[in-house]
């Protein structure tokens, strides 16, 4: 059995890892991710599985060092023509490095990855001018290494299944995924739940948990639904029922989180990854500041760091000129539909969000579609900067008569309880909305996606038949939710696979590497109904 796995970066994956092993037979194991989730060499060895370790950063960056182009097959129309599918996609997810690497200073990449662009660039292209953001030619160029990387990797080596702690969202990683699925292989993709401190497992990013559509009803009889629940999805329904904030909405979480020793052991693994992750690139010595290259080299390193200390202060300007397109006292006695738009660049809209990642164009659908009397009232995330945000945005947006933007003061609660149907990407708002009986118009995929009172659009003529059965009374019903939940709650693990989750529900590493290694296993042998049970058992305290 030949396995790649992609993301166990933090130090509990090593084991968990090895349980995998031990229990799949694996007899290779392409391990991507940082060295401090990966198993020692010897150990795998141990097992009769060999190892190998990719550069991460290096993927990344579709460096490639050591890689020797001219053994592999070159591209061609056919290869091409089979990801022309998802080009688009791909080229807005390596816009998204782009602005990740250089506005992001949160990230692990931004000052690796600068140096190293600055150098291919000098290495790499006869002209060696500063560019603003990635050229077309750039991002293409990235794009085919990728896929003829892939493409021969793949040839070479009968992968039997990949195994991704997230789902694809570096260019790198859904190139793979892509290939994969193209060619039979299986796609294991983890994506968390509404339900704090479950993480569910899932084979593709359109379909998702489509194993939950349209499953009979498990009881009519909604106390005993609920009382069947797991603690974790009681205490979400609770707060969801009273109108309270998920837990990393709420003002000074991470401080009281910061305060549990749990937590201190945590984050400082986690930095210790960081510091763990392999540089990209080795800085060359410049000889001279009047060699073209070089002083191609210091200004864009000028550049970035101008552009980065006035990030703040274009933001601010931006989100003027936002509240001034605003309706400051929007009437809640109109029939609207509430839109709350996502954070970018965020994996939750590209490429979950596919096309509508333009979250223009899902607007613009719904303005178009909307009944006669309807309104579209949108507000922005409360901590959108000004990536993938701009006047004309807010502009055009605001010229449309049908379309209502709201201030980012006011009241979101206020919002979702008075509108016919919210709208999102895969957004929390609509689970929430499921709660209070709202209606939601899904343009991405989530674990919520099959539920009732779900309309999934992707066209408009899913919006219109969707406007015609919310004008004639549908809506989620609350026993039919409680059923979807259960199903949900049984499917899912039974602990994160994010350490801040992991602290936020008390989960132990000992807990962890035992849950995800049964939950996985069981998941690879058997499907998705024979997983979700474990801790929920003989753990109740913290399930």
């Amino acid at each position: 059995m030949n396995v790649v796995v992609l993301k166990f970066s933090l130090p509990y994956n090593k084991p968990f890892l090895v349980n995998l092993v031990k229990k799949l037979g694996i007899k290779n194991l392409y391990f991507i991710g940082s060295e401090s989730g990966c198993p020692a060499k010897e150990e795998l060895a141990a097992l009769d599985c060999n190892l190998v370790q990719f550069d991460e950063p290096d993927l990344f960056n579709a460096l490639f060092r050591g890689v020797d182009w001219n053994t592999m097959p070159s591209l061609d129309r056919p290869l091409l023509e089979s990801m022309s599918p998802w080009e688009s996609e791909i080229m807005r997810l390596l816009e998204r490095d782009y602005q990740v690497v250089n506005e992001d200073d949160r990230g692990w990449f931004d000052e690796d990855y600068h140096n190293t662009k600055l150098l291919m660039r000098a290495q790499n292209y006869s002209s060696f001018i500063s560019h603003v953001e990635y050229s077309g030619e750039e991002k293409r160029r990235k794009y085919y290494r990728y896929v003829r990387f892939w493409n021969h990797f793949l040839n070479e080596n009968k992968i039997d299944f990949t195994i991704s702690a997230f789902y694809p969202h570096f260019p790198y990683e859904y190139i793979l995924y892509r290939m994969c699925k193209l060619r039979g292989v299986r796609t294991l993709l983890t994506s968390h739940t509404p339900i704090t401190g479950k993480w569910i497992l899932y084979e593709d990013l359109e379909k998702h948990t489509e194993d939950l559509k349209g499953l009979p009803r498990i009881s009519d009889n909604e106390e005993e639904l609920f009382n069947s629940l797991s603690k974790k999805a009681q205490d979400v329904i609770k707060r969801v029922v009273h109108g309270e904030k998920p837990y990393y909405m709420v003002d000074g979480y991470m401080d009281k989180l910061l305060a549990s020793t749990p937590v201190h052991k945590l984050v400082h693994q986690n930095e210790q990854a960081r510091k763990l992750r392999p540089k990209p690139g080795t800085p060359r010595k410049r000889k001279s500041i009047f060699n073209k290259v070089d002083l191609a080299l210091i200004l864009d390193k000028i550049h970035f760091k101008l552009r980065h200390k006035s990030r703040k202060h274009i933001g601010a300007l931006l989100r003027d000129f936002y509240e001034t397109k605003c309706d400051p006292n929007p009437d809640m006695t109109k029939n609207f539909v509430y839109l709350a738009l996502h954070y970018q660049p965020e994996a939750s809209n590209s490429p979950v969000g596919g096309y509508f990642a333009n979250q223009i164009l899902m607007a613009e659908m719904i303005a178009h579609n909307l009944p006669e009397g309807w309104f579209l009232y949108l507000k922005e995330h409360p901590a959108q900067q000004y990536i993938n945000r701009n006047i004309d945005f807010y502009n055009d947006l605001s010229k449309n008569p049908r379309i209502k933007l709201i201030s980012k003061s006011f009241d979101s609660f206020k919002l979702a309880q008075n509108c016919r149907a919210v709208s999102t990407i895969a957004g929390t708002v609509a689970w929430e909305s499921l709660f209070t009986g709202k209606p939601v118009l899904l343009f991405g995929a989530s674990p919520i996606m099959y539920a009732p009172g779900v309309f999934i659009i992707k066209t408009n003529e899913d919006m219109r038949n969707a406007f015609k059965a919310i004008m004639a009374g549908a809506k989620p019903e609350r026993i039919d939710v409680l059923n979807y939940v259960k199903r949900l709650d049984d499917r899912s693990s039974n602990t994160p696979n994010d350490y801040i989750e992991m602290a936020q529900v008390g989960i132990t590493e000992e807990q962890y590497i035992e849950e995800m290694s049964r939950y996985y296993v069981d998941y690879i042998l058997n499907g998705p109904r024979h997983a979700g049970q474990g801790l929920q058992q003989n753990q109740p305290a913290n399930n």
